[in-house]
This record gives structure tokens, sequence and C-alpha cells, in this order.
């Protein structure tokens, strides 16, 4: 044999001392309609990239994939990438809050990859990229090495220790990137900068305006039995990067699989608003806990008064009268907050109060911190106990608090949480927490969530307000807590933003934060207050929206539909011309309430509206308008 010959393949036997020979071939997965491509491809240092383009535009340059088990980097040193077939699936399921169904088309393919170790050469077992190319984005995720048979006794041996991911974006130069920088409660303010100029850990969702236009969304869905992901990012820099910061290490059974990491993607505002990617990353519900899924009788949608955010905590006698409020706005809730834990005979008070509350068709939810209280949630029986005791008063919700982290453990918190609640037919609410994932559409009896600054974070900026719905809001329920009237409470904004704050975001239950004396003396927005839901059949975002400075959107109800606007700028601004295209056919009786003062509204009545007008908004700096179309035929909102 030629000396030449035998030296190269001495080198290509060689792993540990030259780059090793791949035989991988590019792999890319396209979306049913075809606007969608992900391209999987070993580049020359044997480094496992992903490159997605929408529209033919690169979108996500070539980024790296990976996983640090062990000693051992899933995504470096690869050899080879085994396709399977390409599967086509289509998902239609109930769903709530921007509209009533969800819906999902995507193409999947799974790569089976095998590496060569750079020591001696051996391969170990192979692992697998789950890859998906939705028509409105791209996700994947790390199906880990399976793991031989288990010795008596250790059941360690059976698991992986996960140390960080490699996993990466590398967003296209000149993009500009909202963000929000709280990492511990996801509490930051919403925020834009040149993503190359951005120096610091980032809490997902972040949202790419992109240089060609459209949006791009990354984040994480389906992440129980993890570590919570962070997106970290460099200045000078275009990539944001995996990373943990609630974990150092954490433990996964062989076979399992990691969180999905996605790229929600979306020519326009309106696309990203209603893309069901992030519920369509979970798994459907069990039918033994929710035998109708969302649609599961006890979880039933609604809206709340909350005297906490006003008042304080008050006593049994002035919770009444809170439940009194409640059925004169018509809402079907009130919450009971911190420290009514400290009543006399707390149990034996709490169901009295939930007895007052169903003589006047008000339901009660009660607050508990995650792990303190005489009945501890992080103990498995105390939780039990619990819930069974909040059940047996007849309540039908709890709000949890202050878990104020994702590691592994908190997780698991979570989702044991919702079973276990599910098992009393109880609804929650987490607060204090972590990013939105999708998991309601698996566990429908979470019907919201904080994991932003709302209104108790007073005053808050108009520009967070009208960056919210296109940001946090994109993947989840926002426990926003809406509309204060409280002149010392508005910051830059005004009455009529704060208004619009209760249809720009969508929590199935709406907590209203403020006193409600305060909403019966504005009596101007008192009729629309009483006809707002808490979920929507339709939404609509308007052309002239823009992230943080302006949100324009439309929601239907019914026949009846809200037009909300937020002026995220301090400076005035007026909109011209509307469109009214959104309404159906025939004509709408509207009532409009937009910006006079600060502190009050103009309110104004038409008839004979149809969808070929356009309407003229003027703003306020921090200003807001609400617009409510009802059709002619229609007698008006049923009065309880």
């Amino acid at each position: 044999m030629p000396r030449r010959l035998v030296s190269l393949l001495l080198l290509v036997l060689a792993p540990g001392l030259v780059p090793i020979v791949s035989w991988a071939q590019p792999v890319e997965l396209t979306s049913p309609n075809g606007a969608v491509a992900a391209t999987v491809t070993v580049d020359g240092q044997n480094q496992l990239r992903l490159t997605v383009r929408h529209d033919g535009a690169t979108v996500i340059e070539p980024s790296p994939l990976g996983v640090v088990l062990e000693g051992r980097t899933l995504g470096r040193q690869v050899q080879s990438t085994e396709p399977s077939e390409v599967i086509l699936h289509t998902q239609e399921y109930p769903t709530r809050g921007n509209h009533t169904t969800a819906t999902g088309r995507y193409r999947a393919q799974t790569l089976r990859v095998r590496r060569v170790s750079e020591g001696d050469g051996a391969q170990p077992d192979p692992w697998a990229l789950e890859l998906r190319a939705y028509n409105d984005g791209v996700a994947y995720r790390y199906r880990f090495p399976p793991l031989g048979p288990v010795p008596t006794g250790r059941r360690e041996a059976s698991w992986h220790t996960v140390r960080g991911e490699v996993s990466a974006w590398t967003l296209p130069e000149r993009t500009t990137v909202w963000y929000q920088t709280d990492v511990h409660n996801y509490e930051g303010l919403w925020q834009s900068a040149p993503v190359d100029s951005v120096s610091t850990d980032l809490g997902p969702p972040v949202v790419a305006e992109l240089p060609g236009g459209g949006y791009a969304l990354i984040s994480e869905a389906n992440p129980y039995g993890y570590s919570g992901m962070t997106l970290s990012s460099a200045a000078g820099r275009r990539t944001l990067r995996s990373t943990f910061l609630d974990d150092s290490t954490w433990a996964v059974p062989g076979g399992d699989a990691s969180p999905w990491r996605f790229v929600m993607l979306s020519d326009d505002l309106d696309g990203l608003v209603n893309s069901d990617l992030v519920t369509n990353l979970n798994p459907p519900p069990d039918s033994s806990l929710y035998p109708k899924g969302a649609r599961t009788e006890w979880v039933d949608p609604g809206r709340s008064v909350w005297r906490w955010w006003s008042r304080g905590t008050g006593t049994p006698e002035q919770e009444r009268q809170y439940i009194d409020y409640a059925a004169r706005l018509g809402f079907e809730y009130t919450l009971v907050d911190v420290d009514w834990e400290g009543w006399d005979n707390k149990w034996g008070t709490m169901e009295n109060l939930v007895d007052y509350g169903h003589e006047r068709g008000v339901e009660v939810w009660l607050w508990k911190s995650w792990s303190t209280g005489p009945l501890r949630l992080t103990d498995p029986l105390q939780r039990q106990v619990f819930f069974a005791k909040v059940a047996e008063t007849g309540a039908v919700g709890v709000k949890i608090d202050y878990m104020n982290s994702e590691s592994q453990d908190r997780l698991r918190f979570y989702q044991r949480v919702l079973v276990d609640a599910a098992h009393h037919d109880l609804m929650i609410n987490f607060h204090g927490a972590n990013k939105s994932d999708g998991s309601t559409r698996t566990y429908p009896n979470e019907m919201t969530r904080e994991g932003l600054a709302g209104l108790e974070k007073s005053p808050v900026p108009p520009s967070h307000n009208a960056a919210l719905p296109f940001t946090r809001g994109a993947v989840g329920a926002v426990d926003y807590t809406p509309v204060t009237f409280d002149s010392t409470q508005l910051g830059a904004t005004t009455f009529a933003h704060q208004l619009a704050t209760a249809y720009s975001f969508t929590s199935p239950v709406t907590h209203w934060a403020d006193h409600p004396p305060r909403y019966f003396h504005v009596e101007k927005a008192l009729d629309l207050i009483k006809a707002t839901p808490a979920t929507w059949d339709e939404t609509v975002v308007l052309p002239p929206s823009e992230i943080g400075a302006l949100s324009v959107i439309a929601r239907r109800t019914g026949e009846t539909w809200f037009l909300a606007v937020l002026n995220g700028r301090e400076a005035p601004r007026t909109l011209d011309s509307v469109p009214l295209d959104f309404l159906g056919d025939g004509t709408y009786r509207l009532v409009t309430l937009s910006d006079e003062t600060q502190t009050s509204m103009a309110r104004n009545q038409r008839t004979g509206v149809d969808r070929n007008e356009t309407l003229e908004v003027s703003l306020l700096p921090g200003g807001g308008f609400v617009g409510w179309f009802r059709p002619e035929a229609d007698p008006g909102p049923p009065q309880r």
C-alpha cells in the first residue's frame, strides 16, 4: 500500500489526534406550508448546528446544538446523523385566552446522532435530536442516550447527570431584541436594543425584530423534569446562549428528553400573538384528571375582585364586602390574599365566607405561600391535606406565591401542585413564578400566571404595557391584575390607558386590581367593565401596532368586539384611520372611551358602524382608547 495512503488512514482512524471525519449529510426539514425550513449540519469541527430560514431569509444562522452530560458533550465530535422518515402531523384542541381552538401543523423528524469519543474511539449509545418544523416556527429537543440494565440497589446508574447545554441562537446582523433581565421571578420591565449591544442574562422569551421584517421569539416549552433555561448574551456578539442559573447539575433518566427549545416565527405581530406553538409543544391533558380538557366543568374562567392591591387583606367582614362588590360587577370570583390563615377558626370562617359568596353567585379563591404556613405545600402529605381542606370549604382555586426559581426541584413542584389540585377540582394561579411554557395545555387547571411586571409594580411605564402583548403575552396568560383609576398609581399612563389594559392582555381568570368603588365612581366605564370577558373567541392585532410603542388589538366574544389601544410613548399620538375590517357583516353600535385628561375619559356613541369604515383615535402621552362594538340587533349584554 502506498505510504501516503497508509498515513491518511492512520489519521482518519485516530480521532483523538485530528478532527473526526464525519459522514453526516445536511438534513433539511420544511414546514407543511414550505415557509419554514430547519437545516441540521455538522461543521468542520464536528459540531452539530441548526440553521433556520423563514420565507427564504435566514433568521437563525448556524448555531450549536448539544447537551453536556457527565464528561462529554452531545453535539460535539459528531460522526454521523441518521434521519428518520418525515411524518406530517395536524393537531387541534380547545384552548382559551386569545381564541377558542388551537391548531398546529408540523413535519417531524428524528436524527439519530452517533459520536466518537476523543479517547479510545469507542462509540457510546447514540442519542437523538427530535426536530419539528411548524408553519410558524421550529422546535427541537434532545433525547438522551438510553442506559443499560441497572444493578440491584443502584437506581442512580439509570440516570444521566446534566451539566448544561451548548444550545444557542445566532441572530442576523441589525437585529433588535426585546427582553427583560429579571431571571428570578421574571418581573423585569421590557426594553429593546440591538442584539450585539446586549450583555446580560435574559429571562425568556426574547423577541427579535428581524432586519428584513418579521419576528422571531425564542423560548422553551414543556420543561418539567429538567432545569429552567435562561438566555445569555455578550456585547459584540449576536448569539443568545442557553444557561442554567438555578442548578449546576441535575439528573434525567436515560432515554428521556429535554424540554423543547423553539423559535416562533411570524411576518407580523398578529401571527405572533395568535401562535399556538408553545402549547402545541406540550402533551394533551390526562383525561382521568381533566375529562374534557380545557372544557372540564370545574376549570372555569372568570373575573375576580381583589382587595390586597388597594387595601390589603381584610377581615372576614371586609372580604364579604368584596363578595358584594363582585356580585354588583357581575364578576365570578373574589380572591382572599395573604394573612387569611391568621383568622380565628380560619377553616370554619372561610367556609362561612364561601357560603356567603354562593348566595350571591360569587366563588372564592385563596392565597397560599409555596413553602410556609401551618400546612406546607412543599410536603406532599401536607399539600394534600391543604387542598382537601380548601375543597371542603367550597373554595375553587388557590393562588400560590413566591417560588422565585426554576430549578428542577421547583419545576417539579409546579407539576405536582397542578396534579394534586386537580384531584380536588381546584384551579391554580402561580405568582412569584417563572416563564410561561405552554403547560396549560397539559394542566388546564393552571388558569393564569404572573412571571411579569404587572400592576403590583405600579407605576408601570406605558412602553412596558405596549410591549407585553407581543413579548411575555405571546407565550401564555398574564396575571397583570389590570386597571386602576387611582391617580397616585398612574405614573405616565391615563385612565383610558388603564382601562385598555383589560383588553390588551389575556388571563382566563382576570383579577381586577383596584378598589371596586373606584370603578363604580367612573360611571362612563362601568358598563364596559361589567361586559368584559376573561377569555376571547378571536383576537386580531392591527397593523399600526409596534412593540413598546403602540398596541392596537381587537378581540371578539360572541358577536361583540372590543378594540383596545395603548400608547407606549410619552408623547401624544393620533391614528388617522384604524381599519375596522375585523368586524363581521352588518352594522354595529359603537361606544368609545378615549383620553380627555390623564384622569378623565370622553365617552361617545355611534350607530350604523360597519367593517368598511376606519376610526380616528387621538391619544395623550401614555394614553389609551377602548371601543365597544355590538351588533345593532343585539339588545345588550345580559344582566345578572
